[in-house]
């Protein structure tokens, strides 16, 4: 299994997850682990030819079956997989560390690493920004070069591997931070949430960017929940979901760190009808279930389903951590029936 470790990337092309790189007690690292998920086996992988360098806060998507990386912070990289005319590092001297600006890509069937020479207006280096891959566009924003929080949007071009340069949006624009998350919600839409802005301030702002008119709109200014180095993640009806991270200032090292077991749901449509009336049957379950046999079979198994999962819940050890953010309200989609509701509440210990 992988050391413990901060700052690093993932990947995942099926059956196997991907943990690459990161910052552990011994320093940075340039390691790659694989998870099967099937399986729940780790195994380390052992790389051909020459590595790139150990860093952290890279970031990483998935094209082609292609894990790629960008930028990160870390060591000297001149000894490692690097273009010393390409390539671009800042030293910071009192850590001998730095960041850059380099993509690579892993070759999942020959396990080596292979640089890539982009074209075009390339992003100055950094480390601890969002990437999000949108058909065959990366979108770049944010990150940290030096003592500087950037609020500059770039796109890197998968077919022509060429940079955009930095790209003017209307409307207002997000300030610069790093630590945040940018997550695509649809064809054309992202969701920019949270990280950490030049006056060490943990943000709790949301932004959605439309790419097709490189427009910004603020969803809302506060939530009340900041967030940075946090995760975030898209399931199959739309709904985003943040979790974990530090919400106080994290350079701080007097104040003690705080965080939180919350997730936070954001959504920028409504619940859709379908999923109301299939949660609206399940809570209802005494009434409807002897109709269930006439629903479509996706929905009966959906039942079905949740029926076992209820049926097996410890109340002592469950509990509702969800706080809805921006859009409707989680209470709509509450799955328990009055009884169960009762029964979970009145148990008052938890993990």
């Amino acid at each position: 299994m992988p050391d413990y470790r901060s700052g690093a990337c993932s990947a995942c092309i099926w059956p196997y997850w991907y943990i690459f790189c990161g910052h552990t007690h011994a320093g940075d690292v340039n390691d790659i682990y694989r998870i099967n998920l099937l399986t729940l086996f780790w195994e380390r992988l052992k790389t051909l030819g020459t590595d790139l360098s150990p860093r952290d806060k890279a970031s990483s998507w998935v094209y082609h079956n292609r894990i790629y990386i960008f930028g990160g912070y870390g060591t000297t990289p001149y000894t490692y997989l690097w273009d010393k005319e390409e390539d671009k590092f800042a030293l910071e001297v009192m850590n001998d560390r730095g960041w850059n600006n380099q993509v690579l890509y892993f070759d999942i069937e020959g396990r080596r690493w292979v640089r890539v020479s982009c074209k075009g207006s390339k992003p100055r280096a950094r480390a601890a920004q969002s990437t999000v891959l949108v058909g065959k566009t990366v979108y770049l924003f944010g990150g940290r070069h030096q003592a500087l929080r950037l609020n500059d949007l770039y796109c890197l071009d998968m077919e022509s591997l060429t940079w955009s340069g930095s790209i003017s949006c209307s409307g207002p624009v997000p300030e610069a931070r790093s630590w945040h998350t940018m997550s695509n919600i649809g064809k054309s839409q992202l969701i920019l949430y949270g990280g950490f802005n030049n006056g060490n301030q943990p943000l709790d702002d949301v932004w959605l960017l439309n790419v097709a008119s490189f427009s910004w709109t603020l969803l809302k200014q506060s939530t009340g929940f900041p967030r940075l180095w946090h995760t975030a993640s898209v399931n199959s009806y739309g709904d985003l979901l943040i979790f974990g991270g530090c919400s106080s200032n994290i350079v701080d090292n007097v104040q003690p760190l705080v965080t939180s077991d919350l997730v936070i749901l954001l959504r920028v449509e409504p619940f859709s009808l379908e999923r109301l009336c299939i949660h609206a049957l399940y809570k209802s379950k005494d009434i409807t279930k002897e109709s269930w046999e006439t629903l479509p079979t996706s929905l009966q198994e959906w039942l079905r389903q949740r029926t076992n999962e209820s049926d097996s819940y410890t109340p002592s050890y469950y509990k509702n951590n969800v706080v809805s953010c921006c859009g409707p309200g989680i209470s709509q989609l509450a799955l328990l029936t009055e009884t169960e509701a009762h029964k979970l509440n009145d148990n008052k210990r938890y993990i």
